[in-house]
Order: structure tokens, then C-alpha cells, then sequence
């Protein structure tokens, strides 16, 4: 179906952060731009970066869960849009993602990071149980 635009949650979205992005760059340069923090149009969140559970609500995907759902079933549905809604879906959840990290808690931040260290420090773990073995296999492959 051509014609098809982005949803307009993501567009306002992403205008807002090439917005946040175009300032930003004015405030480093110099000029007397004040530094302002990206944040989403709230959509029922109340914007206080402590209340998590709600916190999904600027970044809300269901709608076009819903639309990418409905393309798939149906038997008139295409690949087009079947991908532009599914980069949708990840594009939202990918700025979920990097606007809870950039406010979450010093708490917070060292509980993810302490169970990341754990995992990376354990013997079977990503580097010597994985990319060490990885190399070592390489390595013996070409014997």
C-alpha cells in the first residue's frame, strides 16, 4: 500500500531529538543556547525518571505492533510495510533503551553493572569461555 507514512509518535520523536541535537551543537559551540535535556512527549508518563514502571509510555509500541501484526495476517499485506513497521518497533525500543540508561539512578547503573562484571569475570563467560575458545578453534582449523 503506498502512501504509508511512519507512525507519528516516532516522527515527533525524532524530530525532537534532531531538534535536541541541532541545540546541543549550538550550546557547544558557544553560543548562549542553553543545554536542554532530551525528553519524549510524555504520553500519560508523568516525567519523573524514578517512576520506571511507567516509563515505556513516551517510547509505547503498541499501535504499531498492532499494524505490523495485521500486515502479517493478512493476506494483502506486503514486505514494505511489514519492514518499516518492524524498524519502527525497533527504533522505538532502541530509543527506550538509551533514554532509560541516560537517566538511570548511580544505584541503578551499578546493579546492571555489577551483574554484567560477574558474567564477564566467570570463567565460562564471554571471554575466556567464548571469544578465547572462538580464537583457540580458529586457530586449530587451519592445522
Amino acid at each position: 500500500m503506498p502512501g504509508q507514512q511512519p507512525d507519528p509518535a516516532i516522527q515527533a520523536l525524532l524530530e525532537l531529538i534532531r531538534c535536541r541535537c541541532s541545540q546541543i551543537h549550538l550550546y557547544l559551540a558557544g553560543t548562549t543556547q542553553p543545554r536542554r535535556w532530551m525528553i519524549p512527549p510524555l504520553r500519560g508518563w508523568d516525567g519523573n525518571p524514578f517512576n520506571i514502571s511507567d516509563m515505556q509510555l513516551p517510547f509505547d509500541r503498541t499501535n504499531i505492533n498492532v499494524e505490523a501484526d495485521n500486515n502479517l495476517n493478512a493476506l494483502t499485506g506486503t514486505v514494505g510495510i511489514g519492514g518499516g513497521k518492524s524498524l519502527q518497533i525497533n527504533c522505538l525500543g532502541m530509543l527506550e533503551r538509551s533514554f532509560r540508561q541516560r537517566h538511570q539512578s548511580n544505584v541503578r547503573a551499578l546493579a546492571h553493572v555489577a551483574g554484567r562484571r560477574k558474567a564477564h569475570g566467570e570463567q565460562n563467560g564471554i571471554h575466556t569461555g567464548d571469544i578465547l575458545s572462538y580464537l583457540q578453534n580458529i586457530l586449530d582449523s587451519g592445522g
